[in-house]
């Protein structure tokens, strides 16, 4: 049975909630100009039924992250074994790639997974170029599968945390937590669990931008070799 909290408690939890949500989710213009963008990491709440979505939803953003991260390796290993500007795209280091290889550097397809290969001996940029390339491309079929599960999972979460929010007083207290204790854990609590949310919304649109990148590049090497 859940208890009864005297009524100056009761509106300073609805105070605590309404203002960390206002905060959290319109944001602060000042403070945006000032802070960096919250990374897309999910915590923990030590609410047993909300960690259960998102201890899911931490697993996906896992695999979504790491999709994201091969792309980045790959993408700054390339433009160092050409010396390319920070700034070269994907395309150019592969066009530039193509150029000092000169006709030495063919793509072959192995079990689905696109790979460069030397056909002759290249200089050691190009070496270095083509595993640049190759310890992304052998990635793509796993990472586009873990991205539309990603998908699929992240939009279904969506809607399940859409409710937490506002149940995060009722749940702490099923939980054994009331009175000051509460207060004292209900603004950290909301915190993580709107910030949670916010990453779990993001995460279809990442997942989508990331496939798209990854099938841009697949494009790239059949074009370019």
């Amino acid at each position: 049975m859940l208890r009864k909290h005297p009524h100056w408690l009761r509106r300073l939890f609805f105070c605590v909630t309404v203002l960390l949500s206002v905060t959290l989710l319109t944001g602060d213009v000042n403070a945006k100009k000032k802070k960096k963008q919250t990374p897309n990491v999910i915590v923990m709440t030590n609410i047993q039924s909300f960690d259960k979505v998102f201890r899911e939803a931490q697993k996906a953003n896992g695999k979504l992250k790491t999709a994201q991260a091969n792309i980045r390796n790959s993408k700054i290993a390339l433009r160092t074994a050409l010396n390319l500007k920070k700034n070269s795209t994907y395309s150019q280091g592969l066009k530039e790639l193509k150029r000092r290889a000169r006709g030495k550097v063919k793509l072959f397809v192995n079990q689905g997974k696109f790979q460069l290969k030397a056909t002759d001996a290249v200089p050691t940029g190009v070496q270095k170029g083509i595993k640049a390339v190759n310890q992304l491309t052998r990635t793509i079929p796993q990472s586009l599968k873990s991205l539309k599960g990603v998908t699929t999972d992240s939009k279904r979460m969506a809607q399940q945390v859409e409710n937490f929010p506002a149940n995060i007083q009722t749940e702490l207290s099923n939980q054994g937590d009331n009175g000051v204790g509460l207060a004292s854990k209900l603004p950290k609590a909301t915190r993580q669990t709107l910030n949670n949310i916010k990453v779990i919304q993001t995460m279809p649109k990442r997942a989508a931008r990331t496939t798209h990148h990854l099938v841009e590049i697949t494009k790239m090497l059949k074009e370019v070799f």
